[in-house]
């Protein structure tokens, strides 16, 4: 069974397709995160219409990579809670119009079991019941997984989450957004010990959190040395800060496991900074408990370079469709020679970049790796150089429309065109 799936929840568009629930052929995403990084966070409808932009591109370049027609998806699954209800609207929105389109079912998926789902994709083996951390976004929580559709939320956080605590505690240091994953970086070398952070325990459950009271910890602690003049070290606060977040969190799985006889944790959520803290910070009491108790630890497999490189694949991809289209219709004319070729050239040096960070990850993964580093790009500049070969291109073809389309506009009215046709022959439709 071949799966569709589509998640728009904050700010990433995301759409894969998936193969037996078990491996993904393709995964197309376009990030917002510098368009964010102007305002210190996510703004909601900026977030929603950046969603609508990139959606129908992006369905496109699954279909290409995979080489499937629209005719051999099975299902279209998509992320319909929790999240920026407008995000939200939109991949709901064209996964149901997709959907109603191929005559196919609608799998509406929420967004804290896809993270735990995640885990069956990285391992394939993998089959409950086993226990869960889940640390994403507004969610922290000890999730015992019992059946593939049976969850049971075994204790969490009453107040914030430790994702919102990194982020909140980083914008107050003046640090970039996502503030969590460079208050992270900020904490490599620190000394955790020069400012001691308070680590709650809460009455009634033991495996529930509080991360208030350590937040606002920080936060006085920041205020208070700016009003006596002091200086913080803030290598030494991030390392103190991250310890406790994650002394916080260790110790309760462990418990969690204890509880529930489960001998495999899984850690889940779209965190992946905040992932790789919790391993380094207590490596080796996790090793020492997992050897002792023959567990097995399983953290969701998810690669930076990957992300860096589907970030770069994903605009060359929506660029350089249309302007084949172009190259076709102009013919010979020769002012519009050069900047195809200006386009088409640079073009491939991004892909070449993205090809040579895939090969980086497979070194990371320890397979066999390409012998040099990457070459160094611009990647910004290379694509204002596209962009506006682009629209020297578009301003000047002879060929209707005459007005610039970008690939967006061209997939979303594909897939209007393939929705009037019969259901009952769905590969001569496609587009």
């Amino acid at each position: 069974m071949r799966i569709l799936a589509i998640e728009s929840s904050c700010d990433e568009t995301a759409v894969a397709i998936v193969e037996d629930g078990r491996r993904v052929l393709t995964d197309c995403i376009a990030s917002q995160v510098a368009l964010h990084r102007e305002y210190g966070g996510v703004v909601p409808e900026i977030a929603s219409r950046k969603h609508i932009e990139a959606i129908y591109g992006l369905a496109e370049q699954a279909l290409e990579n995979t080489g499937l027609t629209r005719g051999e998806l099975d299902a279209v699954a998509v992320t319909y809670a929790p999240g920026l209800i407008g995000a939200l609207l939109v991949g709901v929105n064209f996964a149901k119009a997709a959907a109603l389109a191929l005559d196919v079912p609608l799998i509406p998926v929420h967004h804290i079991k896809g993270h735990i789902a995640a885990n069956y994709l990285a391992y394939p083996d993998l089959e409950p019941p086993f226990l869960c951390l889940v640390v994403s976004g507004g969610h922290t929580m000890f999730v015992d997984v019992e059946d593939y559709t049976k969850l049971r939320i075994l204790g969490g956080t009453r107040d914030d989450a430790a994702g919102e605590c990194f982020d909140k505690v980083a914008r107050l240091l003046g640090m970039p957004y996502p503030g969590g994953a460079a208050l992270d970086r900020a904490a490599q070398g620190g000394d955790p010990s020069r400012y001691p952070m308070p680590r709650p325990h809460l009455s009634g459950n033991p495996l529930d959190l509080s991360f208030s009271g350590l937040k606002t910890s920080a936060v006085n602690l920041i205020h208070n040395a700016g009003q006596k003049g002091e200086q913080i070290v803030i290598p030494d606060l991030c390392a103190a800060f991250s310890e406790a977040v994650c002394g916080m969190l260790v110790p309760r799985a462990m418990l969690a496991l204890e509880q529930t006889g489960r001998k495999t944790l899984a850690v889940a959520g779209g965190g992946l900074w905040l992932r790789r803290r919790i391993g380094r910070a207590h490596r080796e009491q996790i090793a020492s408990i997992t050897r002792k108790n023959k567990l097995d630890l399983l953290e969701a497999k998810v690669s930076l370079f990957t992300e860096v490189a589907n970030e770069i694949r994903t605009p060359v991809a929506l660029i350089a469709a249309p302007v084949e289209q172009i190259a076709k219709r102009a013919g010979d004319l020769p002012g519009l020679r050069d900047d195809v070729d200006i386009i088409r050239k640079n073009c491939e040096r991004l892909r070449t970049l993205v090809d040579q960070i895939l090969n980086l990850k497979s070194a990371e993964e320890g397979e066999h790796a390409a012998s040099r580093a990457p070459e160094r790009v611009d990647v910004r500049e290379v694509l204002r150089t596209v962009v506006a070969a682009v629209s020297r291109c578009t301003s000047g073809c002879p060929a209707k429309p005459s007005r610039p389309r970008c690939a967006a506009t061209t997939s979303r009215r594909s897939w209007v065109r393939y929705s009037a046709m019969p259901t009952s022959s769905p590969r001569a439709a496609s587009t």
